[in-house]
């Protein structure tokens, strides 16, 4: 299959998997807002937080290592799983532990104590569940990552509207999804051995010392990466209140459920860029990926920032008024993430993981004291803004480096046609929104873009298919 056509379809695949795991979580959130309102809200996002700082650790930048040499080496596929599970399995345990040592030292409420808690017992399969998916996406097969993941956040979603609905306890909605990760895990397993090998128990330390000195840029990059990405959360639940953190949480949850776009192009990405030959072939294949990514940012960003008070009532309720100003800024932010998300696939195919762990750093160094500040003057607007400045801190790192390694990049070519074609259906959606309805909006505003787009020469017809086609 050409290359082209091949990153379409992982992509496609990757997108779902994304989709499954991103649209439940977010039907969660929602379903919660609702039935239970901000301060309910406010208490499972900061858990959710909680965990996905401590997750990091039983992960330590091994996954996409694992997804790298994967690709690059096939055959060594099935040692390298089973020592790198084992490796993960460890750290895991160790990841639960540091949780339970946090709740320990913070003043948090008992009930929110037990939503993290029982949370935390999730890290294991979700684990588990990881790792195997790395052989599925080394491999290309991303339809196996895309169906454990539907079957395993539907499980989890559907428990978790029946225990709300039935005892409104947090908590039983974190023992949910306990039971959603383990029967994905089983299902990941069965998948693994009857398609692929049946893992053998041995124990190479060679495996754990070289995927653990590789993957240590990349699990920094990752710890203070989440952290600059969670921090605002943590800090306002800390610094203010449940509601504050409902609000922020809210909005905040529609940005990251729309990065399932870049993320799902950048999973593709890595195995086929990781298998090219040279930087040369990598810059062929990665920089029309980076000019659409931008290319459906800009107009997401711009559409919802126009009708946020709109989105946020439709979606969470009246009692979520307040979150409208927070998704108005945050969901800007999207375009350096939409970028950010290749260019980090990027260093990472090229063996330049430090690079991205000292980025991570710079935003991390940057973000808890901006935070700290800006909470202080405007709580949840102020985390709003402190979000827009670390991604955009990250975007301009990233690029600085990108074109000393990698070269052949000037965004200045590529960003004047789709900021034109931003502005023309910012104008008309500005328009049309005090006069339609808001599927009229998006219709004829979506449509606007795309006309423009061509209309500045910014994509053509010969383009798409040139892509499609590629070797």
């Amino acid at each position: 299959m050409r290359s082209g056509s091949l990153l379409l379809r992982n992509s496609a695949w990757q997108m779902l998997a994304l989709l499954a795991r991103k649209g439940c979580l977010a039907l969660l959130f929602i379903l919660i807002a609702r039935l239970a309102g901000p301060d309910s809200l406010g208490k499972y996002v900061f858990a959710y937080s909680v965990i996905s700082v401590a997750t990091l650790l039983s992960a330590f930048g091994l996954s996409p290592l694992s997804i790298r040499e994967t690709a690059r080496l096939p055959e060594q596929a099935s040692p390298g799983f089973m020592n790198v599970l084992l490796l993960r399995l460890l750290l895991s345990v160790v990841a639960v532990a540091c949780v339970e040592f946090f709740l320990h030292l913070s003043a948090v409420p008992s009930d929110t104590r037990l939503v993290v808690v029982v949370m935390a017992i999730a890290i294991v399969p979700g684990t588990v569940i990881d790792q195997i998916q790395t052989v599925f996406s080394g491999l290309q097969q991303m339809e196996y990552v895309a169906i454990t993941s539907l079957v395993q956040w539907l499980v989890v979603v559907l428990l978790s509207a029946y225990s709300l609905s039935r005892f409104r306890n947090l908590w039983m909605i974190s023992a949910a999804q306990v039971v959603g990760f383990t029967v994905g895990m089983v299902i990941a397993g069965w998948f693994l051995m009857s398609n692929f090998f049946v893992p053998k128990f041995k124990v190479d330390l060679s495996i754990w010392t070289k995927f653990l000195r590789e993957a240590a840029p990349l699990a920094i990059q990752a710890f203070f990466g989440i952290l600059y990405f969670r921090v605002g959360t943590i800090m306002l639940s800390l610094m203010t209140g449940d509601a504050a953190v409902g609000w922020f949480g809210s909005a905040f949850h529609i940005n990251e459920a729309l990065q399932l776009i870049p993320m799902s192009i950048a999973a593709a990405l890595l195995p086929q860029v990781s298998a090219g030959s040279d930087v040369s072939a990598v810059r062929k294949i990665a920089w029309p990926v980076l000019k659409y990514n931008l290319i459906a940012a800009l107009p997401i960003s711009m559409g919802i920032s126009l009708l946020a008070p709109q989105i946020v009532v439709l979606v969470y309720g009246n009692s979520f008024s307040q979150s409208a100003i927070v998704l108005r800024i945050t969901i800007w932010a999207l375009v350096p993430i939409f970028l950010n998300f290749v260019m980090g696939t990027l260093f990472i195919a090229i063996g330049r993981q430090k690079i991205v762990a000292m980025n991570a750093i710079a935003c991390c160094v940057l973000s808890v004291p901006l935070n700290y500040l800006l909470i202080r003057k405007a709580s949840y607007v102020g985390a709003s803004v402190a979000t827009i400045c670390t991604e955009s801190l990250l975007l301009l790192l990233n690029y600085y480096f990108i074109r000393r390694y990698v070269g052949g990049l000037h965004l200045g070519r590529i960003v004047a046609g789709p900021v034109l074609a931003t502005l023309v259906m910012g104008a008309i959606s500005f328009w049309l929104q005090r006069v339609s309805g808001l599927v009229i909006v998006i219709l004829v505003s979506a449509s606007v873009y795309v006309i423009s787009l061509f209309a500045f020469r910014s994509v053509s017809w010969k383009e798409f298919a040139a892509l499609r086609s590629a070797d």
